[in-house]
This record gives C-alpha cells, sequence and structure tokens, in this order.
C-alpha cells in the first residue's frame, strides 16, 4: 500500500499547488484554533473553494482544530465545528481531549484525528486515543525507526508520521519557552521560536555561545520505502507558514519516491533530491530516527534561519536598502532579512529593485541594488532566499467555485413499542406498527444512523442523529427501507414545499446539545464510584523509589520498547502499597488500571492526580480526566488569570493549582552541547539539565514561577514538577527572581 501523501496549505493557493503537484490531502486551518495563526490561513468562502477543488479530484482535505481551548472558547470552537460540518471536511486534527470529547458527541459523522501535539508515543497512549473514538494517530515526533515500526506493527488505529520539514527542538505540546517569555504560547499556535535565539553558557569553565536548540529540518525521501513496507497510513509535510513554491518542490520530490518501482527507490533518489534542493529549507537531517541522528539533529552552529543566503544590507534609508547581492535573485522571489542573532527576522516578496537608477528583474552575484522595503531594516542584516518566484498555476483561486453543500438534517427519534416518532426541522413524523421483541441484536442508535444515512436526494444527508429506545426491538430489513423511504420522502418535501424554512441555526443547536453534553459528563462525574475529597501534600518522588507514604511520579515518556519494564514497576510499587500515582500522559490510565486488576486492587482505592504535561485548560478536558479514573487534576500552567478563573469555578472536578517552583520549559530528547545556566541576548537566564530514565533534556525557567492566584478548592502545589529532571530549585546564592507567567498578560 502506497501511504497517502499529506501537504500543507497555509492558504487556498498553496493547496491548489499541493494538490496539482501530486498530494493525496492537504490540511489547512480557518483564523483561529490551529496551530499556525501566522499562516495566512483560510476564510470560510477559501475553505469552500478547497473543499470544492479536492473533492471534484477524489482528494481529500483535512481542517486543524489543534490548540488547547480556555473555558470562554468552547462554545466557539463548538459553533465553528458546526460551520465547518456543511463543508464535509475528511477529518478533523485535534489536540484539546474536552474538545475531542464534545465533537465526538455531538458530530459522530465527523473524523478525529490526534495531532502530533497530543504527544502519543506507544501502542498504550494510540490504543486510548482509539477509546476516545479517534480515527487516526499523528506520532510524537521524536520518535525513532525502530519505535515507529513496533507502534505501526500492531496499531488498532491509521498511523500519520511526519516526514520533512521545520523540526521543534521539544516533544510535541511539552514547549512552554515561547509562552513563557511573552505568552505566545506554542499550544495556541503561535510559537515565536526563542529556540532559533543564540544563547550563552555562563560556565566558568566554558564560555560557549551557540544557537544550542535550533534543530536541522527532518528529510526522509531516503526512508520512504521503509516507511510504505511498515504500512503507514499517511507522510506529513510540514510547512503552512510556507508558500506555493516550497510546497510544488517538497510534493513533487516525495511523489517521485513514493510512485517509485519496489526495490528500485535509489534510481530515482538523486532526481528527488535535486527538486528538493529547490525548497531552500535548513540543513537536512533524519531528525531522531537514531541515536546517532539525535546527538546531531541540534545544530548550534547556525541560527536556524531556513533559506539560501543571496547578501547582505550596507545602507538603510528610510525603507530604501542598499544591499551587495551574493547569488542571483529574481522579481517575486520571497525573501527574509535576519540579524546575526537569531531574532529578528522579517520576509518579503521581492517586488522590485534598481540597478542605479534602471529597474530590474533580476540581480547576479556582486551586483549592489537598491530595494524599497514593506519593512524596517538596519545595516548589517543578511537577506536569505526562501522561495523563488513561480509562474503558471491558478493565477486566481478566487475564481474557483465553492463547495456544493448537502443540507444536514438533524433527527431526533422515539422508538417504542407501537411505533417510531422522528422530530426534525421542526416537524413530526410517526410510523405506526408492531414492534417484535428482538431475538438477537436490538434496534440501536447505530442501526438507525446506518439506515437513515442513505437519504433519496444528494442535496440532502444526514446530521446528527440522537434516538430514545424504549425496549429491546426488531424489524424487518425490508420494513425498515420502507420506513426510511417514507420519512425521506415527507421530510424533503416539506421542505421543498416551504423553501424559505430551512432547520435551525447549525450554530445555536450545537451549543444546545454542548450543553446536554456538558451537563450529562456533570450528572456522571457527580454519580461516580469513587467520591472522595481531593488529597495532596505527599511527597512527590520518582515512581521507582516511591514508598507506601509517597505520591509516585510516573513519567511522562516511555517508548514502546520500555513499557514492559515500566508497566512492571507500577506492578511492583504497588506491592509496596503505593496508591497515590500522578499521571503526566494519557497511557498512564490503562496501564494503572491492569496493574491494580492483576494485583487485585479496587479502582477506589487508588488516588490519581494529573500534572503537567498532561494538558487540562477548560471543564471538559478536567472532566475527561475524570472518566478515565482522575481524582485531582491540575490546572494547565500556561493559563492566565481570566482562563484560570473561569476554569477553577466552572469545574465540578477538583483542581490543583501550580503555585510555585521553577518551569520546564521544553523537553528534548535530542543530545544538546552543553549543560548548566545559560543566558539569551536579552538577559534572560535559563537552566539546562539532564534528567529521567530515557536521556531527555530539561530547560528550566532561570525564574521561578510563583502564583498570584487561589484555586477555588484551596489545592495548590509548590516545588518541583518533573522530580529526577535536574531541576535547579532555588538559588542558593542571590536572591531569587520570580515571575508570574501569564498570570498578569494574556495566554495568547
Amino acid at each position: 500500500m502506497i501511504p497517502e501523501l499529506l501537504a500543507p496549505a497555509g492558504n487556498l493557493s498553496c493547496a491548489v499547488t499541493a494538490i496539482d503537484s501530486g498530494a493525496d490531502a492537504v490540511y489547512a486551518g480557518l483564523s483561529s484554533f490551529n496551530a499556525r495563526e501566522g499562516a495566512d490561513n483560510f476564510s470560510f468562502d477559501d475553505l469552500s473553494r478547497l473543499a470544492e477543488y479536492a473533492k471534484e479530484r477524489d482528494r481529500r482535505y483535512y481542517i486543524t482544530l489543534n490548540t488547547l481551548l480556555k473555558e470562554s472558547e468552547l462554545d466557539s470552537a463548538i459553533r465553528l465545528v458546526s460551520q465547518i460540518e456543511r463543508l464535509e471536511p475528511d477529518a478533523l486534527i485535534m489536540q484539546d481531549i474536552g474538545a475531542i470529547s464534545a465533537v465526538r458527541e455531538i458530530f459522530p459523522h465527523i473524523a478525529v484525528h490526534a495531532s502530533t501535539q497530543m504527544g502519543f508515543h506507544n501502542l498504550a497512549g494510540v490504543k486510548i486515543a482509539q477509546d476516545m473514538g479517534i480515527s487516526r494517530v499523528i506520532l510524537e515526533r521524536q520518535l525513532d525507526i525502530e519505535e515507529i515500526a513496533a507502534i505501526a506493527a500492531a496499531s488498532p488505529l491509521e498511523i500519520e508520521l511526519f516526514i520533512h520539514g521545520a523540526l521543534c527542538c521539544s516533544l510535541s505540546g511539552m514547549c512552554l519557552f515561547s509562552s513563557w517569555m511573552g505568552g505566545w504560547s506554542g499550544n495556541r499556535g503561535r510559537c515565536k521560536q526563542p529556540c532559533r535565539r543564540r544563547f550563552h553558557s555562563l560556565d566558568r569553565r566554558e564560555k560557549e555561545s551557540g544557537f544550542f536548540f535550533s534543530t536541522r529540518d527532518l528529510y526522509a525521501l531516503d526512508l520512504i520505502p521503509r516507511y510504505r513496507d511498515m504500512g503507514i497510513a499517511s507522510l506529513k509535510i510540514e510547512g503552512r507558514l510556507k508558500k506555493e513554491a516550497y510546497v510544488e518542490q517538497v510534493v513533487r520530490a516525495y511523489r517521485l519516491m513514493l510512485d517509485a518501482p519496489p526495490g528500485e527507490e535509489e534510481r530515482y533518489l538523486g532526481e528527488a533530491r535535486r527538486i528538493l534542493a529547490r525548497s531552500f529549507g535548513r540543513h537536512w537531517s533524519h531528525g531522531f530516527s537514531t541515536a546517532e541522528d539525535r546527538a546531531s539533529v541540534v545544530y548550534p552552529a547556525s541560527p536556524g534561519i531556513s533559506g539560501l543566503l543571496v547578501g547582505e544590507v550596507v545602507a538603510v534609508r528610510g525603507k530604501q536598502i542598499t544591499a551587495r547581492i551574493s547569488r542571483r535573485v529574481h522579481r517575486g522571489d520571497r525573501l527574509r532579512l535576519q540579524d546575526a542573532s537569531g531574532g529578528q527576522a522579517s520576509a518579503f516578496t521581492l517586488t522590485e529593485m534598481r540597478i542605479g537608477r534602471r529597474p530590474v528583474a533580476k540581480a547576479d552575484a556582486s551586483s549592489t541594488v537598491t530595494i524599497t522595503l514593506p519593512v524596517e531594516t538596519t545595516a548589517g542584516m543578511k537577506i536569505y532566499k526562501v522561495g523563488e518566484s513561480r509562474r503558471g498555476g491558478h493565477s486566481n483561486v478566487d475564481a474557483l467555485p465553492l463547495f456544493r453543500a448537502s443540507q444536514p438534517v438533524d433527527l431526533f427519534i422515539l422508538l417504542e413499542e407501537k411505533g417510531l416518532s422522528i422530530r426534525s426541522c421542526g416537524r413530526q413524523w410517526r410510523y405506526q406498527t408492531d414492534f417484535k421483541p428482538a431475538k438477537n441484536r436490538p434496534i440501536d442508535e447505530d442501526i438507525l444512523r446506518d439506515l437513515f444515512r442513505a437519504t433519496r436526494d444528494e442535496r440532502y444527508r444526514l446530521g446528527n442523529l440522537e434516538a430514545d429506545i424504549r425496549g429491546s426491538f426488531f424489524l424487518p430489513p425490508g420494513e425498515l427501507k420502507q420506513l426510511r423511504r417514507a420519512f425521506w420522502s415527507f421530510i424533503i418535501d416539506a421542505l421543498e414545499s416551504e423553501p424559505g424554512k430551512t432547520p435551525d441555526d447549525p450554530g445555536a443547536r450545537a451549543c444546545e446539545r454542548l450543553c446536554a453534553f456538558r451537563a450529562k459528563a456533570i450528572s456522571s462525574y457527580t454519580s461516580r464510584e469513587c467520591a472522595g475529597p481531593p488529597k495532596s501534600g505527599r511527597r512527590l518522588v520518582p515512581f521507582r523509589e516511591a514508598k507506601k507514604e509517597d505520591e509516585a511520579f510516573l513519567p511522562f515518556f516511555v517508548p514502546e520498547g520500555h513499557v514492559a519494564s515500566f508497566t512492571a514497576s507500577i506492578r511492583e510499587a504497588m506491592e509496596r502499597a503505593v496508591r497515590f500515582f500522578r499521571v503526566t500522559s494519557l497511557f498512564h490510565v490503562p496501564l494503572l488500571q491492569q496493574a491494580a486488576e492483576l494485583a487485585g486492587i479496587d479502582a477506589c482505592d487508588l488516588f490519581l492526580t494529573s500534572s503537567w504535561p498532561l494538558p487540562a485548560s477548560n471543564t471538559l478536558s478536567a472532566l475527561v480526566l475524570a472518566r478515565l479514573g482522575v481524582r485531582l487534576v491540575q490546572s494547565w500552567p500556561e493559563l492566565d488569570a481570566e482562563a484560570f478563573r473561569l476554569f477553577s469555578s466552572a469545574s465540578p472536578v477538583p483542581l490543583e493549582h501550580f503555585a510555585e517552583g521553577r518551569v520546564p520549559l521544553l523537553v528534548t530528547r535530542a543530545i544538546l552541547p552543553l549543560s548548566g545556566a545559560i543566558v539569551d541576548g536579552r538577559g534572560g537566564e535559563f537552566h539546562v539539565a539532564a534528567g529521567g530514565e530515557e536521556g531527555l533534556t530539561v530547560l528550566w525557567s532561570g525564574e521561578e514561577f510563583q502564583t498570584t492566584l487561589s484555586s477555588s478548592n484551596g489545592v495548590i502545589f509548590k516545588g518541583d514538577l518533573l522530580p529526577g529532571y535536574g531541576n535547579p530549585g532555588r538559588q542558593s546564592d542571590g536572591e531569587q527572581l520570580f515571575s508570574h507567567f501569564n498570570e498578569d498578560r494574556e495566554w495568547k
């Protein structure tokens, strides 16, 4: 099976370019709730045009809703999905577990793919994703090739991998670096990439300076045969911030390798590399595919600037610059200005330039040119080409036709012994019959959904279906089909006879269903078996060292090859009478439950607390964790004051508030070239330390976080969020500096 080739689409033109260049599918985002808010992104009309363009060509498109949500944003997100639903996307890519639970309940016909931001990295995680109704998992990007193979071989779900593009230094979903520096969160699609800046070691023995967190780009042309043999469902290209020329070259290169006859890939590799070289990325690497790759993926000698160096600014006069060109540039090229520290950067399209007083369309090496810029700059900045002028393609994507959407029709069915009634579009329809008692499988909601999915008119389709079934009934297949035809004839004729009469506003209806879903989840929580007040204050220690009186900290990253020993150690901890566990990843829950069952321990005797980096930023996410058996939920440390207040006041699940301590800003499997205290060009201090069982490295904040807020139930956590991961603790010399993180600014 040839995997799907999935390409980025930062705008409609990029999407069309990707499809025309050979992509099987594209992924795109609207202006909110997506992890690349710096991209051009799509208007609703452009998304409609993409839906039509893709479906007419038998291609797929996925929509990204892959950010963490505040309490105040849940209604807006569900309203947005109700709009998107009309465009029949092939899937939503999501991160927030609360939002996923709502979408699976309210829009069960829309597939959900787990974003890489969810950090799934072993089979236990994939299986819990399956339990959540997710159909595809986009794996953590820092897995090696053997770990990927082990998951793919036994996965019950489709597996998607990133194969090309920019890499984050941090494990997915765990980076707070940009947010710490100014509230611009990678978990909200607004990362400012502080990892690409220059840092200086404060180690007196080695006064190093470099780009210690700046990674090379991921490249996998030569790994395509291996991924194909593994049965990977989808191979994904990163780059929604890139323009059409990049998308075209990268898609063409990987399409060539995917279509190469098995066993003959080597013949095509050279040409594919030549095509890919025109995409102007950073230095290539295999990312984290092997231990050797982990040692070289960070390139501290370079600021991680993508593109080809083509010149330098030698003088500035207002918005006009004089530049010395070192490689040929053309009008229409996409250029970036970058300072030497890797910090300040501005991109622009070269629309005009002059040599002397003469306008020119191109400038060769050694030329001195004058360029008028739309951005401000300073002398000494380097000029990089990040995209070439591109001819051909669609000159006016705005003229593409809109999607011919079918109208969803929601059904609310009451099934009783004497018949069936359906409420839909403000109308009531009844089918009178005597249902027989079921001997085998009775009629259930799934049978009804499959039955009514077939409409008589392609302009209409089944929307949401809810059923109240008051008994165990059977009806012959022929009569079921007769019932279906009679209903669709009735409702479509009714809608056609009153063209002004349309179903309820889908956004308002979706919010009503969200309220009902939330109320049902809260009711289920309040009637739970394992009740009791929140408990905290125990000493938090690594789980292999925990004793009866301790709380056992469970590591958040356990690759597939180590899961068996991890599970055995959980059982050993339970044999030592450890009953308090700190859950830092979703995959912990089924493993804890299995261990307790084997040990004959009642689940209610376990006290589970969720903690960073397992995110809970809204009531629905807290309720999902509670349903999994978590008794105390730590609120996400990035929350601003208003977001925390709303979450804390609305959540029926007890919340723990991180109140004081150093903050882990990123965690990586990369082998970094230094440790200890470092400082950036603005004087900000940080601390790099190795820790954990998997050879991870953590970047800790130099300042200690100190809250200004209080939890509604008074449960707080002070101290080391990650015991055993090299937290430097409080400074022993000088005064400890404190930060309020995002509590006195917006979590953007």
